[in-house]
């Protein structure tokens, strides 16, 4: 069985499971009774309302990550690149923290903060790394100094904060916990251009892996190039942070089993995509099996997860 068929399967086997594990037990007939719209009516809410969305979101979110951190990979060259790293997730976390506490901005405002203060931070990020004349090797050391910057601005702010500190904090440590459709709406509002825009140029990615001498070779400006796709890496990844909060290891953990699974020059985008919802819906639903007295963090479980999982893929592929 082929990664990509092995994943296509999982996909409806963690959907199952994330309707039906939770706080409220839901046998299989009662399952499809709420999914065809008939039985009791706390059923049809808990499916409809809360658990389907919740998962559907999950599949997007990593999906988003995960394709955004091989982006970021290709076009730096570098294993370590992903969302985390480069101050994109960081920035629009800081944005978030900073509209609510200082501007008192609503919740309808939230997602448009996030993809703006991860776009600034990405082109802050842009121009430590050299801006026009963009170096590669650069991109995750200015992007560890964004995120160090925006993370030690947010932590003060929390600090001021007091009483709401501590929702800021649950916020902060990511989850699709409490989503409902309109997030999955915006969601996918965002990443389908996104990814429309990445497999129309996704050969001159390619071209781009292969060297900037190359590129330059066949007409194309690596450095204009390696913008356009590091800013179409920023929105996929400052979308997710709009809806579910900063959320780590994902977009770095992907890609490295993208390779392990897919050996060779090119890892497809597909196989990716599907690996990061893949990912996300399972510490997703191991985040909420019954018998902790409350839910723990998707972001501290993927971290909990994603860890260990990356040290031995790090091993195996001797990175």
């Amino acid at each position: 069985m082929t990664p990509s068929l092995l994943l296509v399967l999982m996909v409806p086997l963690l959907l199952w499971s994330g309707l039906t594990v939770g706080h409220l037990a839901l046998p299989a007939d009662q399952l499809w009774s709420a999914l065809l719209g008939q039985g009791d009516g706390l059923a049809r809410t808990v499916v409809w309302e809360l658990r389907l969305p919740r998962a559907l979101l999950a599949l997007l979110v990593g999906a988003s990550l995960a394709v955004s951190g091989q982006v970021m990979q290709r076009v730096s060259r570098n294993p370590l690149a992903s969302p985390g790293l480069t101050g994109v997730s960081a920035g629009a976390a800081l944005a978030v923290v900073a509209g609510i506490l200082l501007w008192q901005a609503g919740v309808a405002l939230t997602p448009w903060l996030a993809v703006a203060g991860g776009l600034l931070a990405g082109l802050l990020t842009l121009l430590l790394a050299g801006g026009r004349q963009l170096q590669p090797t650069r991109i995750v050391l200015a992007g560890v100094a964004v995120t160090a910057l925006c993370g030690g601005i947010t932590t003060t702010l929390l600090l001021r904060a007091e009483a709401d500190a501590g929702e800021f904090l649950f916020w902060m440590a990511g989850g699709v916990a409490g989503r409902s459709w309109p997030q999955v709406q915006m969601l996918l509002w965002c990443m389908a251009p996104a990814l429309l825009a990445l497999w129309l140029t996704r050969r001159n990615l390619a071209l781009l892996e292969n060297g900037d001498d190359m590129a330059l070779s066949l007409g194309l400006r690596p450095a204009r190039w390696r913008v356009w796709f590091l800013l179409l890496a920023t929105l996929l990844a400052t979308s997710t942070v709009a809806v579910a909060g900063p959320i780590g290891f994902v977009g770095l953990l992907a890609p490295h089993m993208t390779r392990f699974l897919w050996p060779g020059t090119r890892q497809p985008f597909g196989l990716c995509l599907l690996l990061g919802g893949v990912l996300l819906m399972g510490a997703d639903v191991l985040a909420r099996l019954p018998g902790t007295a409350q839910e723990i963090p998707l972001g501290v479980m993927t971290a909990l997860l994603g860890g260990p999982l990356l040290l031995w893929l790090m091993v195996k592929e001797k990175v």
